[in-house]
């Protein structure tokens, strides 16, 4: 993924906007914007953009979420989906009635308007999308739980960027998509269909394999690692979940936290 810096942000967006175009949402785009603003303007109380929203920095500049997609490493090409005629899904939580603790406020620092600590949120992002049968029944919440403590490698070296935070462990599908764009080349677009294709039931994807270890092969891996590599990938695909959910019901719920305490929302 691109940096933090301005020249990464100018990037993501234009790289966006090209997606965009291509594909005829900019009246999408706008209507979705223009619907967040009659909220704003009603006084209507509004959780941050649900479903695929936050994976969307163009509608992060635009003000329809206050989710940067490029600080929590989240990738538009899994906001859009595979269908070019068809709208991503989007909803908006316009009532915030969820209990949780309240020690969980104590992520947030500073002034009342402060975003949440960066580290908390992520690993408050890791603990609710693990909180599902799936993971829970591979044993991957109980290994996130072991690794508490003390920093620990992936099982593939390729994949020790982009688990970092998430403890050597590949949680979410952005985290799938992204290796298979670094390992082999490939667009963002490439890697999605291919992480598509691997969750598909019944799908044979022997010839995604073979692409991918070939291209692999040629860059980085060697072939035997990127044989390895692919097979890591296809597994955690099957218990991955899409992160930006996570990482809006995540500060959805730092901010019920904070509220219970008697501090207003930011």
């Amino acid at each position: 993924m691109a940096g933090f810096g301005r020249d990464g942000y100018e990037a993501r967006l234009e790289a966006e906007l090209v997606l965009i175009e291509e594909r005829g949402l900019a009246p999408w785009f706008l209507g979705l914007v223009e619907r967040v603003e009659a909220l704003r303007a009603a006084g209507t109380p509004w959780a941050p953009g649900w479903g695929a929203a936050p994976s969307s920095l163009v509608l992060f500049a635009l003000g329809a979420t206050d989710i940067d997609s490029l600080r929590h490493e989240l990738v538009f090409e899994r906001f859009l989906g595979p269908y070019p005629d068809k709208a991503p899904y989007v909803s908006f939580v316009v009532s915030a009635g969820v209990t949780v603790p309240l020690e969980l406020a104590a992520s947030w620092g500073g002034a009342a308007d402060a975003e949440p600590d960066e580290d908390a949120l992520e690993e408050l992002v890791a603990v609710l999308s693990l909180e599902r049968p799936v993971p829970e029944e591979a044993g991957i919440a109980a290994e996130y739980a072991r690794r508490r403590t003390g920093f620990h490698r992936a099982v593939v070296p390729a994949l020790d960027r982009v688990t970092a935070r998430t403890r050597g462990l590949v949680l979410y599908d952005e985290q799938i998509i992204q290796a298979i764009a670094e390992a082999t080349g490939w667009s963002l677009v490439e890697a999605e269909g291919a992480r598509r294709q691997m969750v598909r039931p019944g799908a044979d994807f022997s010839q995604v394999r073979e692409r991918f270890v070939s291209d692999a092969a040629r860059r980085d891996q060697g072939a035997g690692d990127a044989e390895r590599l692919f097979d890591v990938l296809a597994s955690a695909s099957r218990t991955a979940i899409q992160k930006s959910h996570h990482v809006a019901l995540a500060t959805v719920v730092c901010r019920v936290a904070r509220s219970r305490l008697g501090t207003p929302f930011g």
